[in-house]
Formats: structure tokens, sequence, C-alpha cells
């Protein structure tokens, strides 16, 4: 059997001065948009 797992990443926060994409926090919206 296949299993398909989709998920969506939240926007990020660019002015938050961190150089890896881990690092960086979400923004408002996008702590909206990763609890739906």
């Amino acid at each position: 059997m296949l299993n398909l797992m989709v998920m969506r990443h939240g926007k990020s926060d660019w002015n938050a001065g961190a150089e890896d994409d881990h690092g960086r926090p979400l923004s408002g919206r996008g702590v909206l948009s990763a609890e739906r």
C-alpha cells in the first residue's frame, strides 16, 4: 500500500536575521496558516 503525506509550510519572518531556514521563526501569517 502507498501513502501520500502532504505538508504545508508556513510563511517565515525574513527580518529575524537567522541565516538558515530552520532557525528563522514563523511570521504572524505563517503561524495562522500552519495551524490549519
